[in-house]
């Protein structure tokens, strides 16, 4: 079945006098049918205007059970005076609709949403900047009080499964003990022991996947373990279906524990191992046979527990650490640190949060944690926390005379120093406080800086500065705040997000949606940008229609260019 939305775009929240050409308009969750969270999918989504012509976009993120979007749609005419009409289309599950990097037009030079990703992508494929230090950190949401968990922790969407040393528990969404399981080694070792397995009195981390809850399973007293032990639990009345004993002896002599991950094709474990381990090792879900392993870019020690969020892994290890990874085994970094050591279990929440076990037995802390991102001017944002984080593109593209830069930020310290942007001796650009007045601060040889503003902290703003080499301009929330003189031309050079040459004047905050233009984006360009991204649900509405199974298809003439 194939699903339309039409989407309306009020001319009224689209600033100046004249239409906005090849313009990024922001769909949100905004108005979504509750059709759309049960059809749409990244692979079946596509957009076309009023006369039929598809368009370029962009899906940053859909989250189908938490029910968020983000989604960029670039609109070749986007008309100051009349209502602009899209469709969006959806549920078709024959497509396979992919990102297109000119929904960003050629006069971006970079476009980073600054989400959960701390690789730096740059939506227009071509400037993409690293991460350093632990930007997009995660913080605390909530936890699941003293339940004395000890070992992992998995979620089905509705229910928590708390794996103890010896027992699992079934809670519900408000950690309300809804089932326990006690007898977890009987069950599972009268299946070993019919098979000729051995004997095991120790639990680690699990997930769920299909109704299902998979778990590894061991001996205290074997040191290193050198078997997989994989254990099957049905979800609904925690009963054990199947174990097997999976021999990884000769493979990897350091087998400790065995830390799962469960998708569709594959289980996926880490070791616990004091002196580290570079493998992620899969077995295949059919038959639990040995599959093709994930070699990671560097040894972490202490892995107590793997989960994916759909677009990165994130591994527990060294103590009390969140590695996020990517899918080919790229470490990115550590996105979270607790004070004290060992932590254990983890879970990827739908909601973009993660679970993490932290067990310490001797002050008992026996905690699920739940953390979550910082929420950014659109979705999430990468939080940075004043001490080393930030991103670096080196030899970014020169921008001569002409130049756009804007980005999102809730700003918790200013001071004289703290950078939004840097790019070393061309143009830096911060916020300022001094003399008891707030303004923003820009570099070109000398500083410049805008009208006196209110204080910024703590609330998310857009911010933005406009080069025609003749003048600085500088914008809040989409209006001009001054417009001093500064000339001369900006050459490359390396650029820095949140700080100053990567080793000082650290921002402090939550930086989101950064982007720089290679020419001069008009007034009535950047105050549409902030009502769009400001108030999605004021700046379109959505109203679907249903339409009848393959009636709808991207058109026969756009194939080949939109596969």
């Amino acid at each position: 079945m194939s699903y339309q939305i039409k989407i309306t775009i009020d001319n009224t929240k689209v600033g100046g006098l004249g239409d906005h050409t090849d313009f990024p308009v922001l769909i949100t969750e905004e108005s979504m049918p509750v059709s759309f969270w049960a059809n749409a999918a990244k692979s079946n989504i596509w957009l076309q205007d009023s006369e039929g012509a598809k368009l370029k976009r962009e899906i940053v993120s859909l989250d189908n059970a938490g029910r968020t979007l983000e989604l960029w749609v670039k609109v070749p005419t986007l008309s100051y005076n009349s209502d602009t009409i899209l469709y969006l289309n959806y549920g078709d599950s024959s497509l396979a609709e992919t990102n297109d990097a000119d929904t960003w037009d050629s006069d971006f030079e970079a476009v980073l949403h600054l989400k959960d990703a701390r690789d730096g992508i740059d939506s227009t494929g071509v400037n993409n900047f690293t991460a350093s230090g632990n930007v997009g950190d995660f913080a605390e949401d909530s936890n699941s009080g003293e339940i004395g968990a000890h070992q992992g922790v998995a979620f089905d969407g509705t229910n928590y499964y708390v794996l103890h040393t010896d027992n699992v528990k079934k809670y519900d969404i408000f950690w309300n003990l809804l089932l326990t399981n006690n007898t977890v080694f009987a069950e599972a070792q009268a299946i070993l022991a019919a098979a000729g397995g051995d004997t095991y009195n120790h639990m680690v981390d699990g997930a769920v996947f299909d109704g299902f809850l998979y778990f590894g399973m061991g001996d205290d007293g074997e040191t290193p373990w050198t078997s997989l032990r994989i254990v099957k639990m049905r979800t609904s009345d925690l009963v054990v279906t199947d174990c097997v004993e999976n021999d990884r002896e000769g493979v990897d002599a350091e087998f400790t524990d065995g830390n799962l991950y469960v998708d569709e094709t594959y289980i996926y474990a880490v070791c616990y191992n004091a002196g580290g381990s570079n493998t992620i090792f899969r077995f295949n879900l059919s038959d639990y046979s040995h599959a093709t392993d994930i070699t990671l870019s560097a040894s972490i020690s202490y892995m107590q527990g793997i989960s994916w969020n759909g677009t990165h892994y994130f591994i527990t290890g060294d103590a009390n650490k969140i590695f996020q990874v990517q899918a080919d085994g790229t470490i990115l970094g550590s996105v979270y640190q607790f004070t004290r050591d060992d932590i254990e279990g983890i879970q990827c929440l739908p909601d973009g949060k993660i679970a993490v076990l932290y067990d310490d037995t001797q002050i008992s802390d026996n905690k699920v944690y739940i953390l979550k991102q910082p929420a950014g001017k659109v979705g999430n944002g990468c939080e940075f926390d004043g001490t080393g984080d930030y991103f670096v593109k080196a030899s970014f593209p020169a921008l001569l005379e002409a130049c756009t830069l804007e980005i999102s930020a809730k700003i918790d310290t200013i001071d004289v120093d703290r950078r939004f942007t840097s790019m070393i001796g061309q143009l830096d650009w911060k916020p300022y406080f001094s003399g008891g007045q707030y303004r923003i601060y820009c570099w070109r040889g000398t500083w410049v800086f805008s009208d006196v503003i209110s204080d910024p902290r703590g609330s998310m703003h857009r911010f933005a500065i406009t080069y025609n080499g003749s003048n600085i301009t500088f914008y809040l929330d989409g209006i001009a705040i001054g417009s001093p003189a500064e000339t001369g031309s900006i050459a490359s050079e390396d650029f820095y997000i949140g700080s100053f040459l990567g080793s000082q004047y650290y921002a402090d905050g939550v930086l989101d949606e950064f982007r720089v233009s290679s020419v001069v984006r008009s007034p009535a360009w950047l105050t549409t940008c902030f009502n769009n991204q400001d108030s999605p649900s004021t700046f379109y509405s959505a109203e679907e229609s249903q339409i009848p199974a393959n009636s709808i298809r991207p058109p026969a003439a756009f194939a080949e260019a939109w596969r």
